[in-house]
């Protein structure tokens, strides 16, 4: 029940559940908690809806969802056309905003933007219930890990009435690149732009742990979501075929647990639009250095950081991701490759780039690709030097541990491994596996002793002209000095490069 109060206060009136009990705690009235079968546990729908939680999602991706997105990051797929951005609800203020303000702004609205007068056409209830979801989702999430039970009612025991083609499956992989990939990721690691703050985070499809479920399993999650998580309820947005065909997609694709359909017979495969292969070409501010970040950020983790079709997410997939230093890729047509960007590639995760990264960001990484790992023009000789970038040189580990912060060569290692080994090696000598077939060779071998605002330097920023990237796209200042207390570690008693 909702009371309004007088003047511009709002009172609310809330229902508050207790906190579930688990084995070794005790009871109000004192008696130790003991552990129950499986199968009596509470599930996570019962709670998840009488906190009103299910109606409260279902009104946000009716009415909220293109604006302000399904990560709640205010990135919804209209937020782009607007002047003013729609909020981030992850950010302060939206953190530590009281009630009332909430209410005040869902049902007024806010001036000189597009964000409505809700209270035109939701009830005060349903305000509430918006809020409440938005709150408890994004804004100020606490971890939950529900048992979310077997599907019921209408979705209990079903099948997927779509043939498994290659038809469906394209189109599967359009709506899944279009709206699934902010947080699932295109590999379907879980590992999305917008994966970041949201409480529990997207599932790692390529974890092993999906033998068992059924096409009613993930059509029922698709269709009304995940409780006490973000995952939308689709049903509101997708008819039931297209939700059918990302099953398809996520089964096959990701999870592994549905044979693929069968190749067209040759001659009969999709085909790129003439224009894209014939006429496509480098526009003239085309940028390898912007290229470098665009596949950082968007490509590297599926093809490797060295483009040998060994990244860190893409491995798994039975479907294996380009190996761009194969011989065999080489010769293409800078059309061929804007075709296959934009495009996709057919029965594979390749996604369709053009759904999401705007024409020149395309168009980069195609230049960077091909400079990098195909035509031999970056040169791989050693460019240390004494000298230092002047935004680096006040850079000290001792600075950062003072602030609380602390430093792990151990997890540097690991790192090392996911991001460094590829190219650089083991030891640092220029001679990881992803360098057998560069056309330029490997990077050179680190010098002994690099000091560690050089290291950090370079790994943040990444070193012009080459292909190392600036790595503070994708990982924290804190991975950075791990990362760097490491390669100290391995440089201090190398000879090393010149």
């Amino acid at each position: 029940m909702w009371i309004l109060g007088s003047g511009e206060e709002v009172a609310r009136a809330r229902m508050i559940l207790p906190p579930p009990l688990y084995a070794g705690q005790e009871d109000p009235e004192g008696r130790t908690v003991v552990a129950r079968p499986s199968g009596d546990q509470p599930k996570g729908w019962p709670t998840w809806q009488a906190a009103g939680l299910q109606e409260g999602k279902e009104l946000y991706v009716e009415r909220c969802l293109t604006c302000h997105g399904c990560a709640g990051n205010g990135l919804g797929s209209y937020a782009g056309t607007l002047t003013i951005t729609p909020a981030d609800f992850k950010r302060e203020p939206f953190c530590s905003m009281p009630d009332d303000q909430w209410f005040w702004h869902v049902s007024e609205g806010i001036q000189g933007s597009v964000m409505p007068p809700w209270k035109e056409s939701l009830t005060e209830e349903e305000r509430w219930q918006v809020v409440g979801y938005v709150q408890q989702v994004y804004a100020r999430p606490v971890m939950h890990d529900p048992d979310e039970g077997d599907p019921g009612g209408d979705y209990a025991n079903l099948t997927n009435p779509l043939d498994n083609t290659i038809e469906v499956l394209d189109e599967g992989k359009q709506i899944f690149i279009r709206e699934c990939m902010v947080c699932h990721g295109d590999a379907g690691r879980g590992h999305g732009p917008y994966r970041d703050l949201l409480q529990p985070g997207p599932p790692d499809f390529g974890d092993g742990s999906y033998g068992d479920y059924t096409d009613s399993d993930y059509f029922w999650r698709i269709s009304e979501g995940v409780p006490w998580s973000a995952m939308p309820a689709w049903k509101l947005q997708y008819i039931e075929e297209d939700r059918w065909k990302v099953v398809h997609y996520i089964r096959t694709m990701f999870t592994q647990t549905e044979d693929p359909p069968s190749a067209p017979p040759e001659g009969e495969d999709f085909t790129y639009p003439d224009f894209y292969k014939e006429s496509a070409r480098f526009p003239e501010d085309v940028s390898y250095e912007r290229g470098k970040v665009v596949f950082l950020t968007t490509c590297a983790h599926c093809h490797g950081l060295a483009g040998d079709g060994q990244g860190w997410d893409g491995q798994y997939l039975d479907i294996k991701p380009a190996n761009f230093t194969d011989p065999n890729m080489r010769g293409m047509s800078e059309g061929d490759y804007y075709a296959r960007v934009s495009f996709g590639i057919q029965d594979s995760a390749m996604p369709t780039w053009g759904e999401f990264l705007p024409e020149n960001e395309r168009w980069d990484a195609i230049k960077f690709i091909q400079e990098s790992f195909q035509t031999g023009s970056i040169n791989f000789g050693s460019l240390y030097s004494d000298e230092i970038g002047n935004n680096v040189l006040t850079l000290s580990s001792d600075n950062w541990t003072a602030e609380g912060n602390v430093i792990s060569a151990e997890n540097g290692q690991s790192l090392y491994q996911k991001y460094c080994q590829e190219c650089h090696g083991d030891m640092g000598q220029g001679d990881g596996p992803g360098t057998t077939n560069l056309p330029s060779g490997g990077p050179a071998a680190f010098p002994k002793g690099i000091p560690e605002a050089y290291i950090f330097w370079r790994v943040w920023e990444g070193i012009p002209v080459t292909f190392m990237p600036p790595f503070n796209w994708i990982i924290s200042e804190g991975d950075i000095w791990d990362i760097t207390a490491y390669v100290q570690q391995i440089t201090a008693t190398l000879e090393g490069g010149q």
